[in-house]
């Protein structure tokens, strides 16, 4: 039975519900970008010599990772936090929490796809993940 031969209560909530769908999707594309923008707010405090982030999703797993802190100023050090490396035990534990809710946040946008909305792609190609770049030195998103 198509909506269009449908009583007109059923075509009511066709309608309702196309728009309240339109509505979640377009609250959803907003969230993602408010977790973006609090992510490069609360990263661009805690490493304010730091110019870029790099998320990395493993093919092999669900959720990404803050891998490295970048920097535009030679002087000032790449900090390699993959799989919790020596940069990351040189950490304060408020850094640490600062890393892992830039993690949480952006794990909340979910799909690659989505990421991608908010992220820039990584420059290399990795056979095994992707990379996602947040500009730090960016201003607001959403």
């Amino acid at each position: 039975m198509s909506t269009t031969s449908a009583p007109p209560h059923i075509q009511s909530l066709s309608v309702m519900k196309e728009r309240a769908e339109r509505v979640a999707a377009e609250a959803k594309h907003l969230a993602d970008a408010l977790c973006v923008e609090y992510t490069r707010q609360l990263l661009q405090n805690a490493f304010p010599r730091h110019a870029r982030a790099v998320f990395t999703r493993d093919f092999d797993e669900e959720e990404p990772t803050l891998t490295r802190l970048l920097s535009a100023d030679d002087e000032v050090a790449t900090l390699d936090l993959s799989n919790q490396g020596e940069d990351y035990h040189t950490l304060t534990n408020e850094l640490k929490t600062v890393v892992n809710e830039a993690e949480q946040q952006i794990t909340r946008i979910g799909s690659d796809i989505d990421m991608f909305e908010h992220l820039d792609p990584g420059e290399v190609e990795r056979d095994d993940g992707i990379d996602f770049i947040l500009d730090l030195t960016a201003g607001a998103t959403a």
